[in-house]
C-alpha cells in the first residue's frame, strides 16, 4: 500500500481514452501533465483543428501512448516524472 502512495502523484491516465478540452478550445490529455510540459501541454485548438486530428497527429500523445505502462491498481497509466525527453520531441529537437 505504501507504494501505491508514493508512486500516485507521478502517474496519469494514458491518453487512450480521454481528451480535456479548456474553456478557450484548447486540448489537453491531463492537466497533471503540465507540470512537466508547463504550456506545451495543450496538442491544439479544436476550434481549428478537427478532434480526430488532435487525437491521432498529435506528437504528445502519441509519445506518451508510447510510454504508457501497467500499474496494479489504476490501469494503464503514463508516469511522468519519466517523460522528462517529451519537451525536446515536442519543441521537434
Amino acid at each position: 500500500r505504501r507504494t501505491f502512495w508514493v508512486d500516485q502523484p507521478k502517474l496519469v491516465r494514458s491518453p487512450d481514452r480521454f481528451l480535456r478540452i479548456d474553456p478557450l478550445g484548447r486540448a489537453c490529455v491531463s492537466i497533471r501533465v503540465k507540470s512537466v510540459l508547463g504550456e506545451d501541454v495543450y496538442i491544439g485548438d479544436v476550434m481549428r483543428s478537427p478532434i480526430s486530428d488532435l487525437w491521432h497527429k498529435s506528437i504528445v500523445l502519441n509519445f506518451l501512448r508510447s510510454r504508457r505502462i501497467k500499474h496494479p491498481y489504476l490501469g494503464d497509466v503514463v508516469d511522468i516524472a519519466n517523460i522528462h525527453e517529451l519537451k525536446e520531441v515536442h519543441n521537434g529537437n
